[in-house]
């Protein structure tokens, strides 16, 4: 006999999806707008992500209004509202699998997108620091590491594969929270603290799009967005002028290669602060974006833009739960005191005409994971 909690969730979702209750929510909030943001495609993470991502996509056209992100930058700057249902698809840090997996299934479903870039890794300057380190844990030989973040020193299993990824978790997890000269420091380290070379070029389920992969998709109508030089948590970083050039140097690179305005920001992490708020209004973006998981109402802070997570590996009910808000407030972030306005800045920052056509943990595709078992 099923667990009487487990029954009453299995019964509310019946309802959810097969009796309209999924319907008469989205119905509800119809003139809130959505932006809904993806990581990774690849089939090493997602066997099936292709077709699971088509499904997602066919929902979305069933259900929305899908737009460029440089409508709702319009929208805002002007003061005019969006039309019921308005949803925008956002893609973070520019791994190649979004061209190899998720443009083809995007052009089939005419669902437009914005990809920001980490510009130095596109240039191939590096790769994720997360990545490098998931590397440096899963192909370490070492069965215990010591492993010392400033002051704090912390020894980690590594025996089993679980205990291997609940020590890159939890190693990321610090360095999300450390100044970033600290930050910086345990990466040079990786090496050395889990005996194991460390490839310069990202390896292939690593890779990024290539400049020539980013002017081809900004022809096919994909927009671009900055996501600073080297994906640092930019409260973090102490050095006024480190700051800024991680913010104004990823979209002057971006702009360089693509030959047209970049107006779009996603703060690494979903974190930020009012520094960090200043110099994305000083660089004339139009939008930036955080992690907060909610849904953006008439009037919002074109600064402080929430964003629902997704990835093709979510189990299909979670993934229209989502979407509709039901899972909302799981992410990070503030919002502003009401009624404040987009700074002057970005309601005259050059918008162009709409193309034709959390936190971490997202980053390894598992974000939705302990609360959809809360629902299973």
């Amino acid at each position: 006999m099923m667990p009487a909690p487990r029954a009453v969730k299995r019964l509310a979702r019946i309802a959810l999806h097969r009796f309209g209750g999924l319907r008469a929510i989205l119905w509800s909030s119809r003139n809130s707008f959505r932006i809904l943001t993806y990581h990774r495609f690849s089939p090493d993470f997602y066997p099936n992500g292709q077709a699971a991502l088509a499904r997602q996509c066919e929902f979305l056209q069933r259900h929305f209004r899908l737009t460029p992100l440089s409508e709702i930058a319009r929208s805002l700057r002007n003061g005019e509202p969006l039309a019921p249902r308005t949803l925008a698809v956002t893609i973070d840090d520019g791994y190649r699998d979004f061209l190899t997996e998720a443009m083809p299934v995007f052009e089939r479903w005419k669902v437009p997108a914005t990809v920001y870039l980490i510009s130095d890794f596109i240039d191939g300057k590096l790769w994720p620091w997360w990545n490098r380190l998931s590397f440096a844990v899963m192909h370490t030989r070492k069965k215990l590491v010591s492993i010392r973040v400033g002051e704090t020193v912390e020894e980690l299993r590594l025996t089993t594969g679980v205990e291997r990824e609940d020590a890159v978790s939890r190693i990321t997890a610090r360095m999300v929270r450390v100044r970033d000269r600290l930050r910086l420091e345990f990466i040079e380290s990786l090496e050395a603290v889990f005996e194991v070379e460390i490839p310069r070029e990202a390896p292939p389920e690593y890779a990024a799009l290539t400049w020539d992969d980013v002017r081809k998709l900004a022809d096919a109508g994909v927009e671009f967005g900055a996501h600073t030089r080297t994906h640092p948590v930019l409260p973090n970083v102490e050095d006024a002028d480190a700051l800024r050039e991680e913010i104004a140097g990823s979209r002057a690179r971006i702009e360089r290669e693509l030959g047209r305005p970049v107006i779009h920001f996603c703060y690494p992490n979903g974190d930020w602060n009012d520094e960090t708020e200043r110099i994305v209004a000083q660089c004339g973006f139009a939008t930036a974006v955080t992690t907060r998981a909610e849904l953006n109402r008439r009037g919002a802070d074109c600064y402080r833009l929430k964003r629902l997570s997704a990835e093709p590996g979510l189990p299909r009910e979670y993934f229209r739960e989502e979407v509709a808000g039901l899972h909302a407030g799981w992410g990070s972030g503030g919002d502003r005191p009401a009624g404040a306005q987009c700074p002057q800045s970005a309601r005259n920052a050059a918008v162009p005409d709409a193309a034709p056509g959390l936190c971490y943990a997202g980053r390894f595709g598992a974000t939705w994971l302990p609360y959809a078992r809360k629902l299973s």
